[in-house]
Parts: structure tokens; C-alpha cells; sequence
């Protein structure tokens, strides 16, 4: 692919971006200012997750091939309710402060799950976020919050 070419192709990806697995349109985001572009643009899905963050984000050569794109048939399929929404990927579990979780024993020690892992200071002082969650969480801290102390 020549220069022209990619810069063509550049262009076209910037005010045609690709689709997500789940059909939904990305969103390209910008660089902050002062911060030198990307040769690679980062997409960011429009859907939210239940704490707020994107669904789904990726990185794609603007020139490179797009995500999936559901047939008409499919959508057909869909649109009758004959079948799911083609969607192939889910959303990875993140924390508050937005990275990826740490799997293991959560640090209340109340569960096996997933915790924040960003922690600071020298010796692993402290974590960025108190986040974490584990199976039956909701159901333990229900159960807590009707204890009474004596």
C-alpha cells in the first residue's frame, strides 16, 4: 500500500469507522492535547456496562480490515426472533479506576474473585480503587447490613 493510498484509506476510516461485534458504530477517540497522534486510531464502543465504562474498545490499523460486520441474512434472522444478536465477544470485567482486575482471593478475604490491582507506593502499599467483587457478594452484604452488633 502506497502513501497515498493509506492516507486515503485513513481518511475514510476516520468518517467511516468500524463496526463492533454487537453491530454498534465506534467512536473514535481523539488524542488529549499535547499528546503526539497515534498512527493507530483507538475506537471506543458507544454502549455503556453497568458501572459506566465503554463495552468494548480495540486499536485498529485505520487502513486494516473492519470488525464484523452481520449479514442481512443474519439481521433478518434476528429481526424475526428466530435468533440472538450475532454477538461474539463480551466485555471485559474492569474496576473503577478502569483497568483490567486481578484474579484470586479479593482482599477482604471474603471471597475468590476479581479486585483492583493497582496499587501504589513501594511495597504495594495501598490500591488506587476499593473495588472488588466475588460471587454472592450482593447476598453477603445484604446479610451484613440486617446483622445488628452487640
Amino acid at each position: 500500500m502506497t502513501e497515498e493510498e493509506k492516507q486515503e484509506a485513513a481518511i475514510y476510516r476516520v468518517n467511516n469507522p468500524p463496526k463492533y461485534h454487537c453491530g454498534v458504530r465506534a467512536k473514535l477517540q481523539r488524542p488529549n492535547v499535547g499528546v503526539p497522534p497515534k498512527f493507530t486510531p483507538f475506537f471506543r464502543c458507544s454502549l455503556k456496562t453497568r458501572d459506566g465504562w465503554p463495552a468494548c474498545d480495540f486499536n485498529e490499523y485505520i487502513y486494516g480490515p473492519r470488525s464484523h460486520w452481520p449479514t442481512e441474512e443474519e439481521v433478518r434472522e434476528f429481526e424475526s426472533g428466530k435468533k440472538p444478536w450475532p454477538c461474539t465477544t463480551t466485555p471485559s470485567l474492569r474496576c473503577k479506576c478502569g483497568i483490567l482486575p486481578t484474579k484470586g482471593v479479593v482482599p477482604s478475604e471474603l471471597g475468590y474473585g476479581y479486585y483492583c490491582g493497582n496499587s501504589y507506593g513501594e511495597y504495594w502499599e495501598g490500591r488506587t480503587c476499593d473495588w472488588e467483587w466475588f460471587e454472592g457478594r450482593y447476598e453477603l452484604m445484604l446479610q451484613l447490613g440486617r446483622t445488628k452488633e452487640p
